[in-house]
């Protein structure tokens, strides 16, 4: 700071200390506009007096008599420097409405034109970086102001004094925080505009929108004075009045907002007071004199702040009431009435805030008010957005219930089709595992007889499933799965299929299908499911006669034809059929029966698949449906054997050979069969009969749970859905808490396959699903999948382990460089020290000879010293760190072991609490053991959350509570044990047996 006249920087170093703000008390000659040469003059100096700068010079007394705001005047400061021959920079912001700087005798720059008499001085704003070359250690700075616009001239703010960089760089730090806040200003108002624009009900959004483009607006003519950068000739009054009229326009905007936003809160009556006062303020900007208007601000200063307060109680209303946001808006009013008094205090009465030169720095000596005006328009986002994210949560929440109701219609069907699928489930596997000799050899007529009936179960299953398929259509949940598809193959192993569906009506089935038909691409198993529908329902309409499946290339497309001789359709009906549950008319539907649904689902189906169905039809003369579905690119001629899918060969009339190892004696794995339906069970053992397990079987979730809890050791659980009492989803969930996914594998068995279902199964901890009805060799291939992935899970633990150690290093060197990275700005030494630190924790940690299944106990607590001192460095006092370890304890313990639960008491526990904590290490010994402690007195945990901490399902990623544990238990049997009560801290503790303590010597050795 200046002293009379006199700023002393003989000690300063721009270069280490930064720049420097030239405030304090400069000279101050009124009514005088003097030059360098001018001070040699002792009677000059006799006149002199001095003045507090930044200031106004209203404020100052000459002989006891106060000074008019209109005149001009010189200011003179003396500099000593450190050393001469230094380029510097000065940073000249407003000063009054005219001025003139000198450095050392030179001009070296200029505000407009300063002159005694008001005809000839010109009023301009323009700040300005200029820069010098200092060739002596002495600097004498002349500022010359006039002023005949405002109430009051001086030096309104103080020049920054630096090297260029240093100045530029604060020039830079302002511009950018106008230009941060009017982006942000500008955005959230015109999003909250269009917001209007689209949905006009209520005009919430379109005055908060206003608002913030009057606070975008106002940026643009304070602080850095941007609009003189896009218009550089804007005169004084002009960027005067739009400052003025954005402010009193702003308030009244956010008054009428808040007013809209809980109108039985704020009165009326303040509305109308700030709405009249604002629009009078207005009026005298516009139409009287700039200093008249500049004197009598201050009374609308005052106003203002009542009307905060009054606002301030309000919202507090609101908060008694329980309106949505309301302490959002009272925190957010209550933080612009501070910033409102402060900028009033340096602005108006010119309060100094010298602060070291950061954006800090600069928001406190430039425009406070614009700082509270953001976090309200901020706060004004978060309340906005918590009433448009209650409304949508009130729309999804009725969307859901409609939905659920939705789909009541639909549960009597999903439940009739799922108990018509279980015995036919048990029909068709019991057959199939007798189809491939379970049951001792057959002749080929047996075999012939068996294969109908599997494929005649499937028919039935498929006939099911369209009800199923219905409601999936409706809700658009099918999912194609597209490849390649033979259309001949398809046709020729599924016509016996149609022949037994025919029975004894004299009816046949003939294939025009030609040699050289191209393949398809589509879904195969709704391609099948779209035949089966439309030769189904060509057998049942016709009696007697011929159906023709024919097909040809149309383009890239294949037409498939399916023609009968059956009873045809009326030509006014033929759009009917295409709809749910619609036939030909009732006399058609007591006669031949069916839902109806079978046309529509067909439809839909080939539409999902690329392509058109339409039907021909005369009534009495037969139909002639025709779909078309796209030709696979590039595929033509004969389809080849093999391009059938396992699941077709399955329907054909041959067996299939046993699995490797079938024949084996021995049981080498022990599976528990779930399922209420004997015949279930017997398909089950059936097909894994001739692999090398042993089956045991229960009839309910509660018999399994205490066979479970029995002597017997289990490798795999098969585990029914649907079953009376206790469900399959139930029973997983009991299973879970006692054994790990790993530990007893479940397979769920369902007909159910909808995504919500896969979803419950997955969450209630099942490790696989398979749907009803199942062929024998995918039910085997799951079986056998599970139980290799449990015998090769005990052999990755090591790998996990070593995983789990290497995982830690960057997410501790992230923690680390991000605290480093947060303390550099403001404490360059610190952030220097923390990184030697972090250097010296990471040479010791990256040696390879580290991944080991232990190191010692004092490479641990170093790693602990290491993560502790950077969260110091982060929360300074409020957080405390007491070692208490027994030096003698030389004892190899789990790498990562200790330092994730100090993590854990800091991050989780003390720094929780505003006023911080202390976290204590303790190592000691206790008789056969190590014991090692970490306590806290953070906010501790409700005794309902203590179980959560270890379940297994709580960490995703990293070394957590849960993985330290695990590895705990599975290395000594013992895992972690914690102590907690909200707000009284949290103890954990964990215990490492002597069997594993070395000397000292072995024990550095194997780390260092």
């Amino acid at each position: 700071m200046a002293v009379d006249g006199v700023l002393d920087l003989t000690g300063w170093d721009f270069e280490r200390d930064g720049e420097v703000r030239l405030g304090g008390e400069w000279e101050f000659y009124w009514n005088e506009l003097l030059a360098a040469d001018d001070f040699a003059d002792p009677a000059v100096i006799s006149r002199r007096t001095v003045g507090n700068v930044p200031n106004i010079w209203s404020d100052y007394a000459i002989e006891g008599q106060k000074l008019p705001g209109f005149g001009y005047a010189t200011y003179r400061l003396n500099i000593k420097l450190n050393d001469a021959e230094q380029e510097l920079a000065l940073k000249i912001p407003m000063l009054s409405t005219s001025c003139a700087v000198m450095v050392n005798g030179i001009l070296v720059a200029r505000c407009g034109q300063v002159s005694e008499q008001p005809e000839d001085a010109i009023a301009q704003y323009n700040p300005q970086i200029v820069r010098f070359h200092a060739d002596h250690e002495q600097l004498e700075i002349i500022v010359q102001i006039s002023n005949y616009l405002y109430n009051s001239g001086g030096m309104w703010y103080a020049l920054d004094l630096g090297t260029e960089r240093q100045v530029e760089a604060l020039h830079d730090i302002g511009l950018g925080f106008d230009m941060i806040m009017f982006g942000t200003f500008l955005f959230m108002g015109l999003h909250h505009i269009f917001i209007y624009i689209q949905r006009r009900k209520g005009k919430t959004a379109l005055l908060f929108g206003i608002g913030c483009l009057i606070g975008a607006t106002r940026l643009l003519f304070v602080g850095e004075l941007f609009i003189l950068k896009l218009f550089p000739n804007t005169g004084i009054p002009v960027i005067a009045a739009a400052g003025y009229i954005t402010y009193c326009g702003g308030v009244l905007i956010f008054v009428l907002y808040l007013r809209r936003l809980y109108p039985n809160e704020f009165s009326q009556r303040v509305a109308q007071a700030v709405t009249i006062v604002s629009g009078l303020f207005v009026l005298l900007e516009l139409f009287t004199p700039l200093h008249f208007y500049s004197d009598i601000i201050i009374y609308f200063h005052l106003f203002m702040l009542l009307v905060c307060l009054l606002l301030l109680r309000s919202a507090w209303l609101a908060v008694q009431r329980g309106r949505d946001g309301a302490r959002w808006q009272v925190f957010g009013i209550a933080f612009f009435i501070a910033m409102f008094v402060l900028d009033i205090g340096v602005t108006t009465f010119y309060i100094s805030t010298n602060v070291q030169y950061t954006l800090v720095s600069y928001i406190l000596n430039r425009q406070l008010v614009l700082l509270g005006l953001f976090v309200l328009v901020f706060v004004q986002t978060i309340v906005l957005s918590q009433r448009y994210s209650s409304a949508f949560r009130t729309i999804e929440n009725m969307s859901e219930k409609l939905i659920a109701q939705n789909k009541m219609k639909d549960e009597f069907l999903t439940n009739t089709s799922h108990e018509l699928i279980t015995p036919l489930h048990g029909v068709m596997n019991m057959s199939q595992s007798m189809l491939e000799g379970a049951r001792g050899h057959l002749n080929a007529e047996q075999r012939h007889d068996l294969s109908v009936i599997v494929s005649v179960s499937r028919r039935l299953t498929n006939l099911i499933h369209d009800i199923l398929d219905f409601s999936k259509l409706k809700n658009n949940e099918i999912v194609l799965h597209k490849r390649e598809v033979s259309l001949q193959a398809m046709m020729r192993i599924n016509l016996e299929v149609f022949q037994h569906l025919i029975g004894d009506k004299p009816l046949r089935i003939e294939l025009r299908l030609p040699d050289e038909l191209p393949m398809v691409y589509a879904d195969e198993n709704r391609l099948q499911q779209i035949l089966y529908n439309l030769l189904g329902n060509a057998i049942k309409f016709t009696e007697a006669g011929s159906i023709v499946v024919a097909a040809a290339s149309v383009g890239n497309m294949l037409e498939v034809r399916v023609t009968d001789t059956g009873i045809g359709i009326p030509a006014d009906k033929q759009q009917l059929i295409f709809q749910s549950f619609e036939q030909v008319g009732a006399p058609v539907s007591q006669e031949y029966g069916g839902a109806g649904l079978g046309l529509s689902i067909a439809r839909r189906l080939v539409e999902l698949n690329g392509g058109q169905l339409t039907v021909a039809s005369e009534a009495g003369k037969g139909s002639t449906f025709t779909f078309t579905v796209p030709i696979s690119k590039g595929t033509t001629g004969e389809y080849a054997a093999d391009a059938l899918p396992l699941e077709r060969e399955q329907l054909a009339l041959h067996s299939v050979p046993l699995p490797t190892g079938a024949k084996e004696a021995d049981c080498t794995n022990t599976i528990l069969a779930v399922d209420d339906d004997p015949t279930n069970q017997q398909v089950m053992l059936n097909i894994l009969a001739g692999e090398p397990y042993r089956i045991v079987t229960a009839r309910s979730g509660e018999e399994a749970l205490r066979l479970l809890d029995g002597p017997d050791s289990f490798d795999l659980l098969i585990l029914d859905v649907m079953m009376p009492g206790m469900t399959g989803y139930e029973t997983a969930r009991e299973v879970r808490e006692r054994l790990s996914l790993t530990e007893l594998p479940i397979l769920l068995v369902t007909v159910k396959n909808n995504p919500e279902d896969l979803l419950g199964g997955f969450s209630a901890g099942a490790n696989d699903f398979l749907n009803k009805p199942f062929h024998a060799y995918e039910l085997r291939a799951r079986v056998r999948t599970l139980l290799e992935m449990k015998n090769a899970a005990e052999i990755a633990v090591q790998s996990e382990l070593d995983f789990l150690r290497a995982q830690i290093k960057p997410h501790f060197l992230y923690n680390a460089l991000s605290t480093i990275i947060g303390i550099c700005p403001r404490d360059p030494k610190e952030a220097s020290r923390l990184l030697k630190q972090l250097s010296f924790y990471l040479r010791g940690s990256f040696d390879f000879r580290n991944y080991e299944k232990f190191v010692s106990i004092r490479k641990e607590l170093e790693l602990v010293e290491a993560y502790c001192s950077i969260e110091k460095a982060r929360f300074k006092e409020r957080l405390r760190i007491i070692y208490a370890v027994d030096g003698a304890i030389h004892t190899l313990i789990p790498p990562m072991t200790v330092q994730p639960l100090v993590e854990n008491a800091i991050r989780h526990g003390v720094t929780k609490r505003m006023d911080g904590g202390t976290v204590t290490v303790t190592v000691r010994r206790r008789q056969d053991a190590v014991e090692i402690i970490v306590e806290d007195d953070g906010v501790g945990i409700t005794q309902e959350r203590l179980p959560e901490l270890l379940a297994e399902y709580r960490e995703q990623s990293g070394v957590g509570l849960y993985n330290i544990h695990q590895r705990l238990k599975k290395m000594y049997g013992v895992g972690l044990r914690i102590d907690s009560a909200a707000g009284r801290g949290t103890k954990v503790s964990l215990r490492i047996p002597l069997d594993s303590e070395v000397t000292s010597d072995h024990a550095e050795g194997s780390v260092d």
